[in-house]
């Protein structure tokens, strides 16, 4: 099940096809001077919009696999931590470098990463922006983590998953993999703004070309007219209002 948002989006969309068709219905008698109310013109708008839509919502789909693969890796990064600051604890470090090993560790596993998602699993995307600041600072903190272990002789380990070669790879595989996704996440939004140019722009986004469209109707009917009607009672929503680039 799709957010509020998303769906009425798609119900824009839809709703903006049978706003055409019915005015396609009237025949000559919708002949409108404005080039921007003219089906064909419409007609073409609707096109790229639901094209958009459908696109945002295929390559956001994408990103479903990567993005659990992503929390799963982050995960189990909490463990490594503390495994490899108690290894620390044990050997001869100066009290104030155990300290900052401290603050870091606390740091990285005090952050909880939560990618909230839609009923059908589905990453929401209103809450990418801010896991993606928490994927971003545990990256941070792990790699001064990692930075101070190697920096001082005293850290030493027959772990091999615990040594700053494997805890190296660790970070590069975090780094890797974070970076994927958010190319595919870019990806995604780049399609959702596009839609949304074209539904919510001043003046010429389809929500405005409607209200026009549904002027324009009355103007040659009547308001009161059941022509009028047909089309007036078609609602398509405003869910942000955006400039046009």
């Amino acid at each position: 099940m799709a957010s509020t948002s998303e769906t009425g989006h798609a119900v824009n969309i839809a709703n903006f096809k049978k706003i055409i068709d019915r005015c396609g219905e009237f025949g000559t008698r919708y002949h409108p001077e404005n080039a921007a109310l003219e089906l064909a013109t419409m007609t073409t708008q609707w096109e790229n919009a639901a094209e958009a839509h459908t696109t945002y919502l295929e390559k956001w789909g994408d990103t479903r696999v990567p993005i659990n693969d992503r929390e799963n890796l982050f995960e189990g990064l909490d463990i490594v931590v503390g495994r490899s600051y108690n290894i620390y604890k044990s050997t001869e470090a100066t009290a104030r470098n155990k300290q900052d090993a401290k603050a870091l560790a606390q740091k990285i596993r005090g952050i909880n990463v939560v990618v909230r998602k839609l009923e059908d699993g589905t990453p929401d995307p209103k809450y990418v922006s801010t896991s993606h600041q928490s994927f971003i600072k545990k990256i941070e903190n792990f790699t001064n983590l990692v930075h101070l272990y190697k920096t001082d002789s005293t850290y030493a380990t027959n772990e091999t998953d615990l040594t700053t070669a494997s805890l190296d790879s660790l970070l590069a595989t975090m780094k890797l993999t974070n970076d994927a996704v958010e190319g595919l996440i870019a990806i995604a939004i780049g399609y959702r703004n596009e839609r949304d140019h074209l539904l919510y722009d001043d003046k010429r986004g389809i929500v405005d070309v409607v209200q026009k469209c549904k002027s324009y109707v009355k103007g040659v009917y009547g308001g009161i007219s059941p022509e009028a009607k047909s089309v007036v009672g078609i609602i398509l929503r405003r869910f942000m209002r955006l400039k046009p680039v």
